[in-house]
Protein backbone atom coordinates (compact mmCIF):
# COMPACT_ATOMS: atom_id res chain seq x y z
CA UNK A 1 0.00 0.00 0.00
CA UNK A 2 1.44 3.35 -1.04
CA UNK A 3 2.40 5.60 1.88
CA UNK A 4 0.50 8.89 1.90
CA UNK A 5 2.43 12.05 2.78
CA UNK A 6 0.16 13.58 5.40
CA UNK A 7 2.11 16.83 5.24
CA UNK A 8 0.40 17.64 1.94
CA UNK A 9 -3.15 17.95 3.30
CA UNK A 10 -5.17 18.64 6.45
CA UNK A 11 -6.88 15.44 7.57
CA UNK A 12 -10.10 14.92 9.45
CA UNK A 13 -8.34 14.01 12.69
CA UNK A 14 -6.38 17.29 12.49
CA UNK A 15 -8.95 19.86 11.42
CA UNK A 16 -10.08 20.64 14.98
CA UNK A 17 -6.65 22.15 15.62
CA UNK A 18 -7.50 24.98 13.21
CA UNK A 19 -10.40 25.93 15.49
CA UNK A 20 -8.56 25.50 18.79
CA UNK A 21 -10.65 22.42 19.62
CA UNK A 22 -8.13 19.59 19.27
CA UNK A 23 -7.36 17.95 22.62
CA UNK A 24 -3.72 17.19 21.77
CA UNK A 25 -2.58 19.31 18.79
CA UNK A 26 -2.45 23.11 18.66
CA UNK A 27 -2.62 25.15 15.48
CA UNK A 28 1.04 26.09 15.95
CA UNK A 29 2.04 22.44 16.28
CA UNK A 30 0.05 21.50 13.18
CA UNK A 31 1.76 24.32 11.24
CA UNK A 32 5.20 23.04 12.24
CA UNK A 33 4.27 19.47 11.27
CA UNK A 34 2.96 20.44 7.84
CA UNK A 35 5.90 22.78 7.28
CA UNK A 36 8.25 19.84 7.91
CA UNK A 37 9.83 21.39 11.00
CA UNK A 38 8.34 18.87 13.40
CA UNK A 39 7.70 15.13 12.93
CA UNK A 40 4.15 13.89 13.23
CA UNK A 41 3.20 12.30 16.54
CA UNK A 42 3.96 8.58 16.63
CA UNK A 43 1.32 6.05 17.55
CA UNK A 44 1.01 5.39 21.27
CA UNK A 45 -0.84 2.74 23.27
CA UNK A 46 -4.00 4.86 23.48
CA UNK A 47 -4.08 5.20 19.69
CA UNK A 48 -3.22 1.54 19.17
CA UNK A 49 -6.01 0.47 21.53
CA UNK A 50 -8.49 2.47 19.48
CA UNK A 51 -7.27 0.87 16.24
CA UNK A 52 -7.61 -2.67 17.63
CA UNK A 53 -11.07 -1.99 19.04
CA UNK A 54 -12.36 -0.09 15.99
CA UNK A 55 -13.74 -3.11 14.02
CA UNK A 56 -15.57 -4.49 17.07
CA UNK A 57 -17.19 -1.14 17.88
CA UNK A 58 -18.15 -0.61 14.23
CA UNK A 59 -19.76 -4.02 13.94
CA UNK A 60 -21.61 -3.55 17.22
CA UNK A 61 -22.96 -0.20 16.01
CA UNK A 62 -23.99 -1.75 12.69
CA UNK A 63 -25.78 -4.56 14.51
CA UNK A 64 -27.68 -2.15 16.77
CA UNK A 65 -28.71 0.15 13.91
CA UNK A 66 -29.15 -2.58 11.26
CA UNK A 67 -26.60 -0.91 9.00
CA UNK A 68 -24.50 -2.47 6.27
CA UNK A 69 -20.98 -1.08 6.65
CA UNK A 70 -17.68 -1.44 4.84
CA UNK A 71 -14.21 -0.13 5.61
CA UNK A 72 -13.86 3.22 3.85
CA UNK A 73 -11.11 4.05 1.40
CA UNK A 74 -9.00 7.21 1.81
CA UNK A 75 -10.53 10.23 0.09
CA UNK A 76 -8.21 11.91 -2.45
CA UNK A 77 -7.21 15.36 -1.23
CA UNK A 78 -8.86 18.39 -2.81
CA UNK A 79 -7.47 21.87 -2.20
CA UNK A 80 -5.10 20.20 0.26
CA UNK A 81 -7.99 18.84 2.33
CA UNK A 82 -8.10 15.04 2.63
CA UNK A 83 -8.57 12.20 5.03
CA UNK A 84 -9.55 8.61 5.71
CA UNK A 85 -13.04 8.03 7.13
CA UNK A 86 -13.42 4.88 9.21
CA UNK A 87 -16.45 3.20 7.56
CA UNK A 88 -19.00 3.72 4.83
CA UNK A 89 -22.63 3.15 5.78
CA UNK A 90 -24.07 1.61 2.64
CA UNK A 91 -27.62 1.76 1.32
CA UNK A 92 -30.06 4.03 -0.49
CA UNK A 93 -28.78 7.03 1.52
CA UNK A 94 -25.07 6.35 2.20
CA UNK A 95 -23.35 7.84 5.22
CA UNK A 96 -20.06 7.97 7.10
CA UNK A 97 -19.38 6.12 10.36
CA UNK A 98 -16.60 7.29 12.68
CA UNK A 99 -15.46 5.16 15.61
CA UNK A 100 -14.24 6.56 18.93
CA UNK A 101 -13.35 5.07 22.31
CA UNK A 102 -13.12 6.89 25.62
CA UNK A 103 -13.41 6.29 29.35
CA UNK A 104 -16.08 7.25 31.87
CA UNK A 105 -14.05 10.14 33.27
CA UNK A 106 -13.69 11.80 29.86
CA UNK A 107 -17.36 11.21 29.02
CA UNK A 108 -18.37 13.02 32.21
CA UNK A 109 -16.70 16.15 30.86
CA UNK A 110 -19.01 16.36 27.84
CA UNK A 111 -21.34 19.34 27.75
CA UNK A 112 -24.79 19.53 29.34
CA UNK A 113 -26.43 18.18 26.17
CA UNK A 114 -24.26 15.05 26.44
CA UNK A 115 -22.82 15.71 22.99
CA UNK A 116 -19.38 14.23 22.26
CA UNK A 117 -16.39 16.59 21.86
CA UNK A 118 -16.59 19.23 19.13
CA UNK A 119 -13.33 17.88 17.70
CA UNK A 120 -15.07 14.62 16.78
CA UNK A 121 -18.06 16.44 15.31
CA UNK A 122 -15.74 18.60 13.18
CA UNK A 123 -13.95 15.47 11.99
CA UNK A 124 -17.24 13.91 10.90
CA UNK A 125 -18.35 17.09 9.08
CA UNK A 126 -14.92 17.17 7.41
CA UNK A 127 -15.52 13.68 5.99
CA UNK A 128 -19.11 14.43 5.01
CA UNK A 129 -17.89 17.42 3.03
CA UNK A 130 -15.22 15.36 1.30
CA UNK A 131 -17.45 12.39 0.47
CA UNK A 132 -20.63 14.31 -0.39
CA UNK A 133 -22.68 12.21 2.05
CA UNK A 134 -25.71 13.91 3.59
CA UNK A 135 -25.36 12.29 7.01
CA UNK A 136 -23.04 10.39 9.28
CA UNK A 137 -22.67 8.98 12.77
CA UNK A 138 -20.23 8.81 15.63
CA UNK A 139 -20.14 5.47 17.45
CA UNK A 140 -18.46 6.03 20.81
CA UNK A 141 -17.57 3.19 23.17
CA UNK A 142 -17.45 4.56 26.72
CA UNK A 143 -15.69 2.56 29.43
CA UNK A 144 -15.51 -0.59 27.35
CA UNK A 145 -19.21 -1.53 27.58
CA UNK A 146 -21.39 1.54 26.91
CA UNK A 147 -21.95 2.13 23.18
CA UNK A 148 -23.37 5.55 22.32
CA UNK A 149 -24.32 6.42 18.74
CA UNK A 150 -24.80 10.02 17.60
CA UNK A 151 -26.34 10.81 14.21
CA UNK A 152 -25.56 14.12 12.45
CA UNK A 153 -26.71 15.67 9.20
CA UNK A 154 -24.21 17.36 6.91
CA UNK A 155 -23.85 21.05 7.83
CA UNK A 156 -22.82 23.10 4.77
CA UNK A 157 -21.96 26.12 6.93
CA UNK A 158 -19.51 24.07 8.98
CA UNK A 159 -17.97 22.55 5.85
CA UNK A 160 -17.56 26.05 4.42
CA UNK A 161 -15.85 27.19 7.64
CA UNK A 162 -13.51 24.18 7.41
CA UNK A 163 -12.59 25.01 3.82
CA UNK A 164 -11.94 28.67 4.69
CA UNK A 165 -9.83 27.71 7.73
CA UNK A 166 -7.82 25.22 5.65
CA UNK A 167 -7.25 27.76 2.86
CA UNK A 168 -6.01 30.35 5.37
CA UNK A 169 -3.82 27.74 7.05
CA UNK A 170 -2.15 26.69 3.80
CA UNK A 171 -1.69 30.33 2.79
CA UNK A 172 0.22 30.85 6.04
CA UNK A 173 2.32 27.75 5.29
CA UNK A 174 3.14 29.04 1.80
CA UNK A 175 4.04 32.45 3.21
CA UNK A 176 6.15 30.91 5.97
CA UNK A 177 4.15 32.75 8.63
CA UNK A 178 3.37 30.50 11.60
CA UNK A 179 0.50 31.32 13.98
CA UNK A 180 1.42 32.74 17.35
CA UNK A 181 2.21 29.93 19.78
CA UNK A 182 0.27 29.34 22.94
CA UNK A 183 3.31 29.71 25.19
CA UNK A 184 1.84 27.32 27.76
CA UNK A 185 0.40 24.62 25.50
CA UNK A 186 3.23 24.89 22.96
CA UNK A 187 6.17 25.19 25.38
CA UNK A 188 7.45 21.66 24.74
CA UNK A 189 6.96 22.05 20.97
CA UNK A 190 8.93 25.31 20.88
CA UNK A 191 11.70 23.65 22.91
CA UNK A 192 11.92 20.82 20.35
CA UNK A 193 11.99 23.16 17.37
CA UNK A 194 14.70 25.34 18.87
CA UNK A 195 16.72 22.51 20.41
CA UNK A 196 19.93 23.44 18.55
CA UNK A 197 22.18 26.47 18.98
CA UNK A 198 25.24 27.87 17.23
CA UNK A 199 28.23 27.67 19.56
CA UNK A 200 29.60 31.09 20.38
CA UNK A 201 26.83 33.03 18.60
CA UNK A 202 25.75 36.11 20.58
CA UNK A 203 22.57 38.12 20.07
CA UNK A 204 22.09 41.65 21.43
CA UNK A 205 18.44 42.12 22.49
CA UNK A 206 18.95 45.46 24.24
CA UNK A 207 16.09 47.09 22.33
CA UNK A 208 13.59 44.32 23.11
CA UNK A 209 11.20 45.54 25.81
CA UNK A 210 9.67 42.09 26.34
CA UNK A 211 12.87 40.22 27.26
CA UNK A 212 13.39 41.88 30.69
CA UNK A 213 9.79 41.04 31.65
CA UNK A 214 10.20 37.42 30.57
CA UNK A 215 13.60 37.12 32.25
CA UNK A 216 12.20 38.41 35.56
CA UNK A 217 9.23 36.04 35.24
CA UNK A 218 11.58 33.11 34.56
CA UNK A 219 13.76 33.94 37.57
CA UNK A 220 10.73 34.37 39.86
CA UNK A 221 9.17 31.08 38.68
CA UNK A 222 12.51 29.29 39.14
CA UNK A 223 12.78 30.62 42.69
CA UNK A 224 9.20 29.56 43.43
CA UNK A 225 9.86 26.09 42.01
CA UNK A 226 13.07 25.75 44.05
CA UNK A 227 11.30 26.81 47.25
CA UNK A 228 8.38 24.45 46.53
CA UNK A 229 10.79 21.57 45.89
CA UNK A 230 12.56 22.29 49.17
CA UNK A 231 9.22 22.23 51.06
CA UNK A 232 8.30 18.99 49.32
CA UNK A 233 11.65 17.38 50.22
CA UNK A 234 11.31 18.49 53.86
CA UNK A 235 7.76 17.09 54.15
CA UNK A 236 8.86 13.84 52.51
CA UNK A 237 11.78 13.46 54.90
CA UNK A 238 9.60 14.01 57.98
CA UNK A 239 6.99 11.53 56.69
CA UNK A 240 9.68 8.89 56.07
CA UNK A 241 11.03 9.39 59.58
CA UNK A 242 7.54 8.77 60.99
CA UNK A 243 6.65 5.68 58.94
CA UNK A 244 10.10 4.09 59.22
CA UNK A 245 10.36 0.87 57.19
CA UNK A 246 6.61 0.47 56.58
CA UNK A 247 5.52 0.10 52.94
CA UNK A 248 2.12 1.60 53.67
CA UNK A 249 0.71 4.01 56.24
CA UNK A 250 -2.74 5.44 56.86
CA UNK A 251 -3.87 8.50 58.78
CA UNK A 252 -7.52 9.45 58.59
CA UNK A 253 -8.28 10.40 54.99
CA UNK A 254 -4.63 9.97 53.94
CA UNK A 255 -3.04 6.84 52.55
CA UNK A 256 0.74 6.89 52.12
CA UNK A 257 2.54 4.34 49.95
CA UNK A 258 6.33 4.37 50.24
CA UNK A 259 7.60 1.07 48.86
CA UNK A 260 11.32 0.70 48.26
CA UNK A 261 12.57 0.53 44.66
CA UNK A 262 15.58 -1.71 44.15
CA UNK A 263 18.73 -0.26 42.62
CA UNK A 264 19.23 -0.95 38.91
CA UNK A 265 21.53 -0.03 36.05
CA UNK A 266 20.19 1.20 32.72
CA UNK A 267 21.21 3.20 29.70
CA UNK A 268 19.06 5.79 28.01
CA UNK A 269 19.23 7.97 24.91
CA UNK A 270 18.72 11.64 25.70
CA UNK A 271 17.24 13.93 23.08
CA UNK A 272 19.02 17.20 22.38
CA UNK A 273 17.81 20.16 24.39
CA UNK A 274 18.75 23.74 25.29
CA UNK A 275 19.99 24.73 28.72
CA UNK A 276 18.99 28.14 30.05
CA UNK A 277 20.52 30.21 32.81
CA UNK A 278 19.52 33.80 33.42
CA UNK A 279 21.44 36.22 35.63
CA UNK A 280 20.43 39.77 36.45
CA UNK A 281 22.84 42.62 37.02
CA UNK A 282 21.73 44.68 39.97
CA UNK A 283 21.84 48.45 39.36
CA UNK A 284 24.76 50.23 41.01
Amino acid sequence: MMQVDRRTFVGGSEVAALFGEHPYVTKYQLFMQKAGRLPEKKSDERMEAGQWMEPAVANWAAYKKVWVIAKAAPVPARNRIGGSPDYDIQGFLPGVLEIKTTDWLMAKRWDADDDPPLAWQLQLQHYLGLTGCSWGALAVLVGGNDLRIFRYDFRPAIWNAIQVACAEFWASIDAGTPPAPDWTADAAIVARIYAASVKGKTLDLTGDNRIPILADEYLAASADAKAAEARKDAARAEILAKIGDADLATCGAYKISAAAVAASTYTATRAAYRTMRITRKEPK
